[in-house]
């Protein structure tokens, strides 16, 4: 639904925006010369700068379908596309886009910086987490008996397919895949979703692997109980806290949600219902405790979340604006309305 911001600039006399609509004829065709004027387009930038400084130094006007004979005393609407800073999102998500890249690695600072702008809202919920990881760890050898004493040929299966979908080796060309098709059928949908989850993948995989290595966890099959953590010291096999296959199949299914799942709800249980089976397999094929899966899960749930928050602020930053001439009988003007 298009939900018109409306800003007014309304003049006192006709004469004072006279380099902007001519004032003798309430019929006017416009020329991008009298748009162009360089007064009227610095009072449009700063009017319509509602982006953060940093984020988008300026608005870079461009015009495209102008010019209709339109009675201004009427609703005669002239029409003036402009994009923002942000490139369309048809031109943003391609691979060969460098500008992508840039904002990727702006997102991985952003991640890394993330704690030192947590409210007390957030603090609470990795509270949660780090509460709920240690209370799953109490019991991580009794989830391990339960999950050895189900084993069946249709479990088996199912936990192939968990396995499956955190795979890397799987959902990269997965990925790939994905994009493919966006390129071949012009969807640009989906190109953004494979990016994003491969974004989401490569830096919540980072997390994950940096968790792993300065816990040095060994993993049920091979430890003695649930409590070792850097027995004889450094070991890369290590690495059992997170999850990796977990923190993968959240990325995704938390990337695929957000960008489908208002318009198709059952994607939504699909893809965690996939990403939930990985949780699964993980401790039903014995190579995870329940707190690595927990936390697996838990990492990937927040990147997936943030990489698809950040690139959303980046699209509300690159609404259309529609810029239309502007006369109620008395006052000359242009009325700028907002689409999102």
């Amino acid at each position: 639904m298009n939900t018109p911001l409306l800003i007014f600039f309304l003049c006192s006399t006709p004469q004072t925006v006279s380099s902007f609509v001519n004032p003798s004829s309430t019929r006017h065709k416009l020329t991008e010369e009298e748009i162009n004027n360089e007064a009227r387009r610095q009072d449009m930038i700063k009017a319509l700068k509602t982006c953060s400084p940093e984020n988008c130094p300026e608005l870079d006007l461009s015009f495209s379908s102008v010019y209709s004979d339109q009675d201004l005393a009427s609703e005669g609407l002239s029409q003036i596309d402009i994009r923002g800073a942000v490139p369309n999102p048809s031109e943003f998500y391609h691979i060969w886009n460098l500008e992508f890249y840039k904002a990727a690695w702006e997102d991985t600072q952003r991640v890394a910086m993330a704690p030192a702008n947590w409210d007390l809202q957030d603090w609470a919920i990795v509270g949660a987490i780090a509460g709920g990881t240690g209370l799953l760890l109490l019991v991580d050898d009794d989830v391990r008996s339960w999950a050895e004493g189900i084993h069946s040929s249709s479990l088996d299966t199912l936990a192939d397919i968990g396995n499956a979908f955190g795979d890397g080796k799987i959902m990269l060309p997965a990925y790939g895949v994905t994009y493919l098709a966006g390129e071949i059928t012009h969807d640009v949908r989906l190109r953004r979703v494979s990016m994003l989850a491969l974004e989401s993948f490569l830096l919540s995989g980072a997390i994950t692997q940096i968790g792993k290595l300065s816990t040095q966890r060994e993993r049920p099959d091979e430890a003695q109980d649930q409590y070792d953590f850097w027995v004889n010291g450094f070991n890369i096999d290590h690495d059992s806290f997170p999850s990796g296959h977990c923190t993968v199949a959240f990325s995704t299914a938390t990337v695929v949600s957000m960008e489908y799942g208002s318009d198709y709800p059952w994607i939504t249980f699909l893809a965690y219902g996939l990403a939930s089976t990985t949780a699964f397999a993980r401790i039903y094929d014995d190579h995870h405790w329940a707190s690595d899966v927990f936390m697996g899960a838990a990492i990937g749930t927040a990147v997936g979340w943030a990489i698809s928050e950040f690139h959303r602020e980046r699209g509300r930053q690159a609404q259309q604006v529609i810029i239309t001439p502007y006369y109620d009988g008395q006052f000359y003007g242009v009325r700028v309305g907002i689409e999102f």
